[in-house]
C-alpha cells in the first residue's frame, strides 16, 4: 500500500476495524523520474526547464543553465502552453505583474485548502526554476511533522532573529499531480522525524528530500514575489514580520482530480496545467496569539499548587530577545539569549506548542511543582511573552528549558556501534536514572505522574564529574503516550475514545454504545471526547481522560491506590527492553511507530539485533525477569506467539507482516490492519465491560472462563512491582556488575 494521509485513519487507527472491505486490485506505483543523465549526452527533454526534474534540482545549476541578464529578470514558462516555447515577462515586480500569479487576501484558518482564505500567490509550477538564477532568497527547511505536511521553514533573513513560529503546510500526499507527485514524492516526509529520517531508510535531512528541496524552490518564488511589493522605506521581509505568531503559509493546487475513463494524454495534459497556490494564512496565527495567558493571569490560576518562590526564580523573557536557529522538534526551536545577567549568550531550548496550547501549559505548571533532580528536566529559566495583535497584551508564548546537544536515548539506540560503545554498567545507569526520575515525578502532588516513558522522552547530559552520560527524562505535557508503548488498561480504553472522538466512527448505534460504555467506565453520565483547542483551563493531571480515571483511584485510596504508578512501571519495563535489547521501538502492535521503523525485517545481519518486544538476546537473566515483571498484562505475553505489527513499513510502502512484497496489494495491508484492529476493539470492550461490572459484582459472581477477562487482565497489573521496588533491583543488580569487574 502507498504512504498517503489515508494511512492515518485506515491503517493506524481503530477506526479501521470498522471500514468496508478495499478492492485487491495490484497498487500501481507512480513512475519515478530519473536523476541520472543518459550515458551519451543531455536530451533536450533533461535540459528544458519544463522538466519537473529540472525545476527539482533549480537550487542547484541546470545542465545547461539560461544566460544570465545585465538585469535580473524573471522568466516564466506558463503552464498552459501546449509547446515547449518559453516566454519572456517583464521583471516580476509585483503580484500579478506575471499572467501566472495572482493574489487574494483574507483571515482564515483551514490549512487544508487556505487558498479560499488567506494571502495567495498562484503561480506555474515552472516559474521558479529560472527564478532562483537571478533572485538572492532562500529558505531554511529544519524539520516536519509526524504526518508529513506541516513543515518548519524560515527564511533566512530571519535567522537571528526572532523565531515566528510559521509553519509550510502542504497538500495530502495523494492531491500532488502524478507527474510532480512522482519527482518529488511527498510521502517520503512521512518517514522523517523532526528533520531526518530513520537510519537504514535511504532517508537523510528533511531538507535534502526531493519534496523538501522542491517545497525550497516554491518558497523561494513565493517570497521573491512578496517583496517584489516592498515601498519606500518597507524593510525587506515586511510580510514576515507583519504575520501573526504560528502563522500558516500553506501551498495548494489549482487543479481539480482527473475523471476516469479519459484518454492518457488528457490526463497528463491537465496535470501539465496544475498550477501550485502559496498562501498566507495569519488567521492561524491570530488564533494562537489569542489564546496565549499573561504571567499574573497563571499565578491566580495556579495560586494553590503553584509556590510562591517557584515564580520568584522565573524570569520573564520577551520574545523580541530571542536568536533563531533552528527548528529541531514540532514544539522545540533552537534559540540564543543575550544574558545580561551572567554575560555572553545563552543557549536554550524554546518550546512553544501551536495547535494545543493547553499541554504548553499543563507542562509549564508541572515543571514549577517539580523540584529539582539530576535525572529530570530542571525549571525553565524563563518564560517567554509576547504582545499579541489584539489589545497589546502580552502572553505566554512559550519557555526556555536547558538545551541537550547529545540528543535523545532513542538516537544512541539506533547507532549501529551501541553494543560496542555502551557497556551494560552505562546501561543499567541509566535504567537506574529513569526509574529515579518516575519516582521523584510521582512524588509531587496530586498531579504527579508520567504517562509517556520512551526513548525520544529520555535525553543524554554529559556528567562533568565522572565523564559518564547520565539520562534525563523530559516533557510533562501528560498527553499520554503511543498505544505500543502504553499499559493495555490504559491503550484499550484510550482505542474506544478514538471511535467516538470527532473523526471516528460516523454517528449511530454503534458510536452510541461505545459512548455509553465509556459514560459508565469513567462514572460519568455526561462524559464526551474532550474537543481539540488551545484554550487552557487548570485541569489536575492533565487532558487524557484514561490516565486520570487511574488518578481518582489513586486519590480515592483503597485497593485501586496503587494501579496508576504500576501503569506507569509497564513503560518502564519496556524502556528497560529497549535499554539492554538496544532497540528504540517495541514494535507491538500498529501505530505510529510504524513510520518509524529503521528495520522492519526486524533483525539486522550484522548486528544481530531482536524482532520485537519481549523476545530477548542480550539482555541479563536478572533483568529479563525484571521485565517480565514490570509488563504484566502485555498481550505480548499472553499470546500463543509474540504478536507482530499487522503491518511493516518496507521500501517506502506498507505491507502486511511476514508478506511476500512480490504479491502486495493494497487490498492484503488493509485486510491485515482491520484483522489486527477488530481484534483489538473487541479486547477493548470486553475489558471495559468487565471493568463496569468488576466495580458491581463481587468476586465470586464474575465469569473466570472468560479469555483474558477484564479480572485477570487488572490482577496481572496489580501483580507489577512498585517503582522503588524496581530501583531496589536494579541496584542490586548494578552491585554485582561492580563486583564482578573487581574480581
Amino acid at each position: 500500500m502507498d504512504l498517503t494521509s489515508e494511512v492515518f485513519a485506515s491503517i493506524l487507527s481503530p477506526v479501521t476495524a470498522f471500514l468496508p472491505p478495499r478492492s485487491t486490485s495490484q497498487v500501481s506505483e507512480p513512475a519515478i523520474a530519473s536523476t541520472t543523465a543518459t550515458a551519451t549526452r543531455l536530451t533536450p527533454w533533461q535540459t528544458s526547464p519544463l522538466n519537473p526534474q529540472s525545476r527539482l534540482d533549480s537550487l542547484d545549476p541546470l545542465p545547461n543553465p539560461l544566460p544570465r541578464t545585465s538585469t535580473p529578470q524573471c522568466t516564466c514558462t506558463s503552464t498552459t502552453t501546449t509547446t515547449a516555447t518559453t516566454t519572456t515577462t517583464p521583471p516580476c515586480r509585483g503580484m500579478g505583474t506575471n499572467r501566472s500569479t495572482r493574489t487574494c487576501t483574507g483571515t482564515g484558518t483551514d490549512t487544508d485548502r487556505a487558498g479560499a482564505s488567506g494571502t495567495c500567490t498562484t503561480r506555474s509550477n515552472t516559474c521558479a526554476g529560472i527564478v532562483v538564477a537571478a533572485c538572492t532568497h532562500s529558505w531554511q527547511i529544519d524539520a516536519v511533522d509526524g504526518r508529513g505536511r506541516l513543515f518548519a521553514a524560515t527564511p533566512r533573513f530571519a535567522l537571528g532573529r526572532p523565531p515566528l513560529r510559521v509553519a509550510v503546510c502542504l497538500p495530502p500526499i495523494e492531491a500532488f499531480p502524478r507527474a510532480l507527485r512522482a519527482v518529488v514524492r511527498p510521502e517520503r516526509a512521512l518517514l522523517c522525524h523532526g528533520g531526518r529520517g530513520t537510519p537504514g531508510a535511504a532517508m537523510g535531512k528533511v531538507a535534502d528530500l526531493e519534496v523538501g528541496r522542491w517545497l525550497g524552490r516554491v518558497l523561494h518564488a513565493f517570497a521573491h514575489s512578496q517583496d517584489s511589493n516592498i515601498s519606500n522605506g518597507e524593510e525587506e521581509g515586511h510580510w514576515w514580520w507583519d504575520l501573526p505568531f504560528g502563522s500558516v503559509i500553506a501551498v495548494n493546487f489549482g487543479g481539480g482530480g482527473v475523471a476516469e475513463g479519459r484518454r492518457e494524454e488528457e490526463e497528463e495534459q491537465e496535470e501539465a496545467e496544475a498550477e501550485h497556490e502559496v498562501c498566507l494564512v495569519p488567521g492561524a496565527g491570530y488564533a494562537v496569539e489569542q489564546g496565549m495567558i499573561g504571567v499574573e493571569r497563571l499565578k491566580g490560576m495556579w495560586a494553590g499548587e503553584v509556590a510562591a518562590e517557584a515564580w520568584e526564580g522565573l524570569r520573564v523573557v520577551e520574545w523580541e530577545r530571542l536568536q533563531f536557529t533552528r527548528q529541531v522538534h514540532d514544539v522545540i526551536s533552537l534559540v540564543g539569549l543575550n544574558d545580561d545577567e551572567k554575560g555572553g549568550e545563552t543557549v536554550a531550548a524554546f518550546k512553544s506548542v501551536l495547535q494545543e496550547q493547553k499541554y504548553m501549559y499543563n507542562e509549564l505548571k508541572m515543571l514549577l511543582l517539580l523540584r529539582e533532580h539530576p535525572n529530570a528536566v530542571s525549571r525553565p529559566f524563563g518564560v517567554v511573552t509576547k504582545k499579541g495583535r489584539f489589545g497589546n497584551r502580552r502572553g505566554v508564548c512559550g519557555f526556555l528549558l536547558e538545551w541537550f546537544p547529545l540528543g535523545s536515548l532513542r538516537e544512541t539506540l539506533l547507532s549501529i556501534d551501541y553494543d560496542k560503545a555502551v557497556p551494560m554498567a552505562q546501561r543499567v545507569r541509566w535504567a537506574r536514572q529513569v526509574t529515579e526520575a518516575m519516582i521523584h515525578v510521582n512524588g509531587h502532588g496530586k498531579a504527579g505522574f508520567y504517562p509517556d516513558l520512551k526513548p525520544d522522552n529520555v535525553m543524554l547530559r554529559e556528567n562533568a564529574t565522572t565523564g559518564l552520560l547520565d539520562a534525563v527524562l523530559i516533557d510533562m505535557e501528560q498527553r499520554g503516550g503511543w498505544y505500543s508503548w502504553s499499559p493495555p488498561e490504559v491503550a484499550y480504553v484510550e482505542y474506544l475514545e478514538t471511535l467516538v472522538d470527532e473523526p471516528g466512527l460516523e454517528e449511530g448505534s454503534l458510536r452510541e454504545e461505545t459512548l455509553q460504555l465509556l459514560r459508565a467506565y469513567y462514572s460519568d453520565p455526561e462524559w464526551k471526547p474532550a474537543a481539540a483547542s488551545r484554550r487552557y483551563d487548570n485541569a489536575i493531571g492533565g487532558f487524557s481522560s484514561p490516565w486520570q480515571a487511574l488518578l481518582r483511584q489513586r486519590e480515592a485510596g483503597g485497593k485501586g491506590k496503587d494501579i496508576l504508578e504500576r501503569a506507569q512501571v509497564f513503560m518502564l519495563g519496556k524502556l528497560l527492553w529497549s535499554i539492554f535489547e538496544g532497540q528504540p521501538l517495541v514494535r507491538c502492535g500498529i501505530d505510529h511507530e510504524v513510520l518509524r521503523d529503521p528495520y522492519p525485517d526486524y533483525e539486522l545481519r550484522s548486528s544481530g539485533k531482536v524482532k520485537a518486544f519481549p523476545e530477548f538476546k542480550r539482555t541479563p537473566d536478572a533483568l529479563r525477569r525484571l521485565i517480565r515483571a514490570c509488563t504484566a498484562g502485555a498481550p505480548e505475553w499472553a499470546d500463543s506467539q509474540q504478536r507482530l505489527p499487522g503491518v511493516v513499513l518496507q521500501g517506502g510502502k506498507l505491507y502486511p507482516a511476514r508478506s511476500d512484497a512480490s504479491s502486495y496489494t493494497a487490498g492484503d495491508t488493509l485486510d491485515a490492519a482491520r484483522a489486527f484492529w477488530t481484534r483489538e476493539v473487541e479486547l477493548a470492550r470486553r475489558f471495559v465491560q468487565e471493568a463496569i461490572d468488576a466495580r458491581s459484582q463481587s468476586t465470586k459472581d464474575r465469569d473466570k472462563t472468560a479469555p483474558h477477562s477484564a479480572v485477570s487482565l487488572l490482577e496481572q497489573a496489580q501483580s507489577r512491582p512498585l517503582l522503588s521496588e524496581v530501583l531496589r533491583e536494579l541496584d542490586q543488580i548494578e552491585h554485582q556488575l561492580v563486583s564482578k569487574l573487581l574480581l
